[in-house]
């Protein structure tokens, strides 16, 4: 039931009540801290109607929605600018005048008229040095650093905005050297600037955690727009992500004197995109050059074994025919020489016997007719022994022949075979550096005029050209040379 002895009020006249006590009791400038968890500046309009918080251990325990108005931003923005080098934005604790207003529509709000930027640049040196001081305390500051970069970094995820500029010089430089290095590389897109910048650079690292068995290094990099928005780099939970991750971070995100923790904790950092990509070219070709050097030498090395194998080859050959051809000689002389002896000595030895024989027979029969049976039979016993001794003697003169033609047949068939192998051998070696060989490898000929070419000084385009292939020859037209 409604008491009509009291007295009703509008709400309309209620607001306008406190609009007039506040502007009546809290209309004094006042500076006040706060945070800023949200700008909300409109574009159009120039206005901002900032969020702002006060948190005590995590929980805020007052909020109040402010104003500031175009004007009044223009002038605090180009002070944030001189002082802090980014406009002021989301997260960051400030220090501003202002009234304290209300509106009857609207409600309570603090219209802001300046904010001081000294006391801004200080927290933030303050938040950067305190999350160094975490991270140190934490024993993982220099982790990232550990982290081994291979010798040909050739597997990049990138975490950067494909539409700036920087991110344009960077695979300009990778895909254009001058060495024709190859490397391969993924795009993670991410907002490099602000607020914003925290938490979708965590997101893109997470995603590439997943994958880090695909990829070498993880390379930040941001181009363009000077030293604003780096503040979003001291945070500490980004730090400590890039810190602790599991592949070497690289990072180019801006051209501050001073580096961010972010590329503090990075396994390496560079002022621009650019220098990273020079950086990761530079690691290829500090093993591409030795590696070549290395081919050549060893090619150089293996044509002067060849060479000289070659030469130890026919020496051993001319040696082998001249040895072959002594021996056979010297053997063909004692066979020779032998065959006279056993001639010789049978012509002498039976004349001899047959004149022995005549003798004892007449002096038998002369002296000793009785006993000539008896001689008869030690004449022929004689006779046998001395027949016998004869082919004894051919016998072992033939079986010395035999083994020392046996000897010099083995020591003939060993050279040979010997000298078959290294032959073998070294036409394999020859055979391996076959110009047809080195072209089934995928190497080619290119000719002008019938004459190979080396390099491509003296070529001037629409000339003809000859490429010789494994299976066949191309002809074609020269449209463009470059010289390495």
């Amino acid at each position: 039931m409604i008491m009509t002895d009291e007295k009703i009020y509008t709400l309309s006249g209620v607001t306008k009540g406190i609009e007039r006590i506040i502007e009546e009791y809290c209309s004094k400038p006042l500076w006040i801290k706060a945070e800023i968890v949200k700008l909300n500046y409109y574009e159009r309009s120039g206005h901002c109607y900032p969020d702002l918080v006060e948190k005590a251990h995590s929980k805020t325990v007052a909020q109040i929605r402010g104003s500031i108005w175009r004007s009044n931003y223009m002038h605090i923005r180009k002070k944030f600018m001189e002082v802090v080098n980014e406009p002021p934005g989301d997260g960051m604790t400030v220090v501003f005048r202002a009234t304290v207003k209300f509106h009857s529509v609207y409600g309570l709000s603090l219209n802001i008229t300046d904010i001081d930027p000294s006391y801004t640049l200080g927290e933030l040196a303050r938040q950067k040095a305190e999350a160094i001081r975490r991270l140190r305390s934490e024993n993982v500051f220099d982790q990232n650093k550990t982290k081994p970069l291979p010798m040909i970094p050739k597997r990049l995820a990138v975490i950067s905005v494909n539409t700036s500029k920087g991110y344009e010089d960077f695979i300009n430089v990778l895909q254009n050297n001058s060495w024709g290095y190859v490397f391969h590389h993924a795009l993670f897109p991410a907002v490099l600037q602000g607020e914003k910048a925290i938490e979708t650079i965590q997101v893109q690292l997470d995603r590439i955690r997943e994958y880090a068995v695909h990829f070498d290094a993880v390379a930040i990099i941001r181009g363009g727009g000077g030293d604003v928005g780096l503040s979003c780099y001291d945070d500490y939970s980004l730090s400590r992500n890039m810190a602790m991750f599991p592949l070497p971070v690289l990072t180019g995100i801006g051209h501050a004197a001073n580096q961010t923790v972010c590329e503090m904790v990075s396994c390496k950092s560079f002022i621009t995109p650019t220098k990273v990509a020079e950086y990761l070219v530079q690691k290829y070709h500090n093993v591409a050059v030795p590696l070549d050097d290395a081919v050549k030498i060893m090619s150089a090395r293996s044509e002067k074994m060849l060479e000289a194998q070659e030469v130890s080859l026919n020496s051993w050959a001319r040696l082998f025919s001249s040895l072959a051809d002594g021996i056979l000689i010297g053997q063909n002389s004692a066979l020779s020489h032998f065959r006279k002896q056993i001639t010789e000595a049978g012509k002498h030895r039976i004349p001899k016997q047959k004149d022995l024989l005549s003798t004892l027979a007449a002096t038998m029969q002369y002296h000793c007719g009785k006993n000539l049976q008896n001689q008869h039979y030690e004449l022929k016993y004689h006779m046998e022994k001395a027949r016998e001794m004869c082919q004894r003697r051919l016998i072992a003169q033939q079986g010395l022949m035999e083994k020392k033609s046996e000897q010099l047949t083995y020591q003939a068939r060993s050279l040979q075979k010997e000298t078959a192998q290294k032959l073998e051998y070294m036409e394999g070696k020859v055979n391996m550096l076959k110009p047809v060989n080195i072209l089934k490898r995928g190497f080619s000929i290119t000719r002008v005029n019938g004459k190979a070419l080396s390099g491509c000084e003296n070529l001037s385009t629409k000339e003809v050209i000859e490429t010789e292939l494994a299976h066949g020859i191309v002809t074609s037209s020269v449209i463009k040379t470059q010289n390495k």
